[in-house]
């Protein structure tokens, strides 16, 4: 049996912390200042490569394609999660034997919602990708999971940053503060957009017109062309810097970046660099997550022991609950309303399968705010590595036998053709190395 990568990743940093917590002459105080430093590193460092990444590996005329889909997940989708995962825990662990001393506030409770309705179905799509979904013609299910999963992270995170504003300023949830707060995010995702479309503009000019390294002959550049790949890579860079420091979200900006590169600027590439550039930018942010479960491994033992049953409990009930209250009726929705291929039934159980948290959620806990009054970061913590450890192993990791017994997937033709990709697997492309799609 296969083990996913994330899942071994997790178990090698769950037996180096228990190593560590057995043998007294480690010091535990090491691994508390990684994870400090962790947290303050993930939202400049971290999460933009991981982020670029996925936004220049979509293909934007499968993300075309399926785009009310992708929307309503990703909008409507995370703030029903946000609400509902919000309403669960703030009232019910409390009533079912939780402490009162981890009671989380309305505002907090908002916060830990909206983290933990961000999805990262790495190890789903991996699955996907063995079982040659596209090849069988379930590329709009591939893409639909793979669109919302981007959406979905830059949603998720531009939420919490608001509800964590109100978190620290030691405020009240009114309707006066909804409003605020819807405001802000739409102001900031619409000006965040803007700066990423305009630097992935601006790359693709660059790179079209300075013509980096074509001085020299081809066979110098045989492996990369080093001063087109440093450019493009810092270019990639930019609107996140640009975005922070206007006060924007880096995360919505590098994202649509990533969008705009991969349609304008991929092109005005060298063919070598176009082979190499979205591997290297994949490696760069494999080796981000990698740490990041690492970090989620490390933390089962040598976290502050503030792990609360009912909070956990009434979290992965919650997330499960939020999951399918926007998976099933805004996929009803969207087959009614959207041009492309329906979802069916059996299909909708899958992309429910597929909101396994991640690398997002765990970075976001490592620096969910504390206010004057509101102390529970290590709870929320704790509560979310075993979110995210227990969604890896029941959901990614038996995405395959899913798959089976829903019959999704199988050469039976039950399938719905996907417009424009034919059955047999396609050549790749020579202007990109990746299966034709550009």
């Amino acid at each position: 049996v296969s083990v996913p990568e994330a899942v071994s990743t997790i178990a090698v940093g769950v037996a180096a912390g228990a190593l560590a917590t057995a043998l007294p002459r480690v010091n535990r105080g090491t691994f508390e200042k990684l994870e400090d430093a962790a947290a303050k590193e993930f939202m400049l460092v971290l999460i933009a490569p991981i982020i670029f990444a996925e936004g220049y590996g979509m293909q934007s005329r499968q993300f075309f394609d399926n785009i009310t889909r992708i929307l309503c997940h990703a909008f409507l989708g995370t703030l029903v999660s946000t609400l509902v995962v919000a309403a669960v825990v703030c009232y019910l662990p409390s009533a079912t034997g939780g402490s009162a001393a981890d009671e989380l506030s309305l505002g907090e409770a908002l916060a830990f919602g909206a983290m933990i309705s961000s999805t990262d179905p790495v190890t789903t799509l991996a699955i996907f990708k063995d079982q040659q979904m596209v090849e069988h013609g379930l590329s709009y299910l591939y893409y639909s999971v793979l669109g919302e999963s981007i959406l979905n992270d830059a949603v998720a995170i531009t939420l919490f940053s608001s509800f964590g504003a109100i978190v620290r300023e030691g405020g009240q949830i009114t309707g006066e503060a909804c409003a605020r707060i819807f405001a802000m995010f739409c102001a900031t995702f619409a000006g965040s957009l803007c700066v990423g479309v305009a630097a992935g503009a601006v790359t693709a000019l660059v790179l079209k017109f300075a013509r980096l390294g074509a001085g020299g002959g081809e066979e110098e550049h045989f492996f990369f062309n080093v001063p087109e790949m440093g450019v493009a890579l810092v270019m990639a860079y930019v609107p996140f810097l640009v975005a922070e420091a206007l006060g924007l979200s880096g995360i919505v900006a590098i994202m649509f970046a990533g969008i705009t590169m991969r349609r304008y600027a991929h092109y005005n590439m060298t063919e070598v660099t176009r082979q190499v550039f979205l591997p290297v930018i994949e490696l760069v942010a494999s080796l981000f997550e990698t740490y990041v479960f690492l970090l989620l491994g490390l933390g089962v033992f040598l976290l502050h022991r503030s792990y609360s049953l009912p909070m956990t409990f009434w979290a992965l009930l919650a997330c499960f609950l939020g999951r399918a209250l926007h998976v099933y009726p805004l996929s009803w929705f969207c087959n009614r309303c959207s041009g492309g291929p329906a979802v069916n039934v059996r299909e909708q159980h899958v992309v429910w399968f597929a909101g396994l948290r991640g690398a997002v959620a765990f970075m976001c806990a490592l620096g969910f705010p504390e206010g004057p009054t509101s102390k529970h970061r290590e709870l929320v913590l704790c509560t979310t590595v075993v979110v995210v450890g227990v969604t890896i192993v029941c959901l990614g990791w038996p995405t395959a036998a899913v798959l089976s017994c829903l019959g999704v997937g199988s050469d039976d033709g039950s399938q719905i053709p996907a417009t424009g990709l034919p059955g047999p697997r396609r050549r790749q492309c020579l202007s990109c190395s990746l299966p034709c799609g550009c």
